[in-house]
């Protein structure tokens, strides 16, 4: 229940138990209002709509300093997070537009003169260069991208070289002054933009943790990164847990097990859980040989991260979002390769035997990882035959290509059925005149798609985007070369470029084999599922060879997609269960 009152000849809204004190409106009275269903509700029942005048927008005010009005669910969700104020998540589908909602809770911080000092934005390596692009068309504000020390100073390394080796005392201190300069230079605007890896650096992270830089504010885009809370990418970015306001933001935050959860609090909010030994024996789930096999506890977790969490799902934001439609399309694998794949399935059930028989040896899985390298080994072992069953199931032509002769052993000389299913489907999406881009987590697979697809259609402009290029570049054939050129048809994309590009012309999209994870699987289809797509309806072709890998990936998919529902989307008020 919210309360409107009377504070100074201003009103106020109380939320969630605190109060945001921006939300000043000139009503024509006081009266208990509530949220349902996408409007605001005043009387008992909930029956009449909240009518000053004209019916009003309640968060008509937030977003007034940006250049571009942010939708409604993303002005909710900067309300939001503001009233839950900082350490709060947000949690919003991916192509709902976490961007504007980072930019929005800064400029409304800033107006309000929350804060007077500078934005850090954190986000992965790939789409850093899309931020400041993105600040620029939503704000007036001036922003840019943070790099090291070493490589902002890269061109003055030969010159003061060169004069030490001529002792000129003067020239290598102005040269020194000079580099100084040119690295400090880069902290001058309003919103700076990181990437995790760049807060490594022990230059950059101790000029943006001092008092002249006077970093008031943090957003980490993708939080989800710091899964890990021994990683450094992890630890440098809790070296920013005492910024006076911090936010995260993700579509997914539980990728593997609950202990993504303790990391990505771990810096939102230290004080909420003591230490990870606890969490773990609270929450996380072992099987009998001491392997992480689920979560336990679940609705206590949500209990406890609920208040600091603002969750916007697919319902409540696909009033801006076009509609998507997953259509799985089957193939088959011949005799010789469904033989080919229970050998490699048997193969990985004896390496799991003899792990189980290795933890039994120890006591435990943690004893046993300590001092046994064999294990280690073990699990390279499995890693590399799934990674063959799901080539197989993909083209033989991985195989054929892989570095290992291991992979040899598994070659049928059978031609690849999924490739000839894409090649179907990209016929008739070309017939309606439309463009596809293509998923796949092998950057080795591109010049084969490539190769079939001009077989297939002749000379076709193809795009590509892979780990191996760099962020400019990444832009380049995603923006200029893809959606702005009409003979573009094609964009083979690598499973690194499934965060932070904006496929907004596109309806169709291909996804070669099951992503690694529900959190990869969500990022993927947010490439097209945006809220400034063109489209009304989105496609994703999903491709599955029939009794092969893909169908154990989709389980682990799936499993993986029911520790979010659990644990961050679950009403707290109605299913709460108690601790075993």
């Amino acid at each position: 229940m919210l309360l409107i009152k009377n504070k100074d000849g201003a009103y106020e809204v109380s939320y969630r138990g605190n109060a945001y004190d921006l939300f000043a409106r000139d009503l024509s009275s006081i009266r208990p209002l509530r949220f349902v269903s996408g409007s605001w509700r005043t009387d008992k029942n909930g029956a009449d709509s909240l009518s000053v005048k004209n019916d009003i927008s309640l968060f008509s005010f937030i977003g007034s300093g940006l250049k571009l009005t942010p939708f409604e669910y993303q002005k909710e969700s900067i309300f939001e997070s503001l009233s839950v104020g900082s350490g709060c998540l947000v949690t919003a589908p991916c192509g709902a537009g976490k961007t504007p909602i980072g930019i929005g809770l800064y400029d409304e911080l800033k107006r309000s003169g929350k804060i007077s000092g500078r934005a850090l934005i954190v986000v992965k390596a790939s789409i850093k260069i899309q931020w400041p692009k993105e600040v620029n068309k939503f704000s007036s504000y001036s922003s840019g991208v943070l790099n090291t020390y070493a490589y902002m100073t890269t061109k003055y390394k030969p010159r003061i070289a060169c004069a030490k080796k001529k002792n000129d005392a003067s020239l290598i201190e102005s040269l020194k002054k000079e580099a100084a300069d040119t690295f400090n230079k880069q902290f001058e605007p309003d919103i700076l933009v990181a990437n995790y890896e760049t807060l490594k650096d022990a230059a950059v992270l101790k000029t943006l943790l001092s008092k002249k830089t006077n970093i008031e504010f943090i957003y980490a885009d993708e939080v989800h990164v710091i899964k890990s809370p021994t990683a450094d990418r992890s630890r440098a970015l809790y070296k920013f847990s005492k910024i006076p306001y911090r936010f995260g933001a993700t579509a997914t935050p539980i990728q593997k097990n609950p202990v993504d959860v303790f990391s990505i609090f771990k810096f939102l909010r230290p004080d909420l859980f003591p230490t990870l030994t606890e969490f773990r024996k609270r929450f996380v789930r072992y099987n009998a040989w001491g392997f992480p096999c689920g979560a336990k506890n679940e609705r206590v977790l949500n209990r406890i991260i609920n208040p600091y969490m603002v969750i916007k799902t697919q319902d409540e934001v696909s009033r801006e979002l076009p509609e998507l439609q997953v259509i799985p399309q089957y193939c088959s694998l011949t005799e010789k390769q469904l033989k080919k794949h229970e050998l490699l399935m048997n193969e990985i059930r004896e390496i799991k035997e003899t792990q189980q028989s290795i933890v039994a040896k120890y006591g435990s899985l943690e004893v046993a990882r300590r001092k046994s390298k064999q294990l280690v080994e073990l699990d390279a072992q499995i890693l590399t035959r799934q990674t063959f069953a799901q080539e197989l199931a993909d083209t033989e032509d991985l195989l054929k290509n892989s570095s290992s002769r291991i992979a040899k052993q598994y070659l049928t000389g059978s031609p690849s059925s999924k490739i000839t299913l894409m090649l179907d489907l990209m016929e008739n999406i070309f017939n309606q005149n439309e463009k596809v881009a293509v998923f796949s987590k092998y950057k080795s697979l591109q010049p084969i798609l490539d190769a079939a697809i001009r077989r297939k259609f002749g000379k076709i402009d193809i795009a590509h985007v892979h780990s191996g290029i760099s962020g400019e570049a990444r832009y380049k054939e995603i923006y200029t070369r893809f959606q702005e050129t009409d003979s573009c048809n094609v964009l083979l994309m690598s499973d690194a470029a499934a965060e932070g590009s904006n496929l907004y012309k596109v309806s169709y999209l291909i996804e070669f084999e099951p992503a690694d994870s529900f959190l990869l699987q969500t990022q993927r289809r947010g490439r097209i599922v945006r809220a400034s797509s063109t489209h009304k309806t989105v496609y994703v072709y999903q491709l599955i060879a029939e009794d092969s890998y893909d169908e154990i990936a989709l389980k682990i998919v799936n499993k993986k997609e029911g520790f979010m529902r659990n644990i961050i989307e679950s009403d707290v008020q109605t299913d709460v269960a108690e601790e075993a």
